[in-house]
């Protein structure tokens, strides 16, 4: 796998989000890749991830639901 294959395809960040993990309840930033999540945590975690075609996006404290799709 190349590092444009494993770079997720979309950012959200300084947003808030619930996560529903009584570890980590809330978060601030999203990874998505191929319609997925592969990350969930802090911007100063996800955002590294970014790549040169990953599309970030700043929620500017806003907070965010995910569709959950069965």
């Amino acid at each position: 796998m190349t590092a444009t294959e494993s770079q997720p395809d979309l950012i959200l960040h300084n947003g808030r989000f619930t996560t529903l993990d009584r570890a980590n309840p809330v978060a601030s930033a999203v990874a998505i890749k191929d319609g997925r999540f592969v990350a969930v945590g802090h911007d100063a975690d996800v955002m590294p991830l970014a790549g040169r075609a990953t599309k970030v996006v700043d929620l500017e404290g806003r907070g965010a639901l995910p569709g959950l799709i069965d």
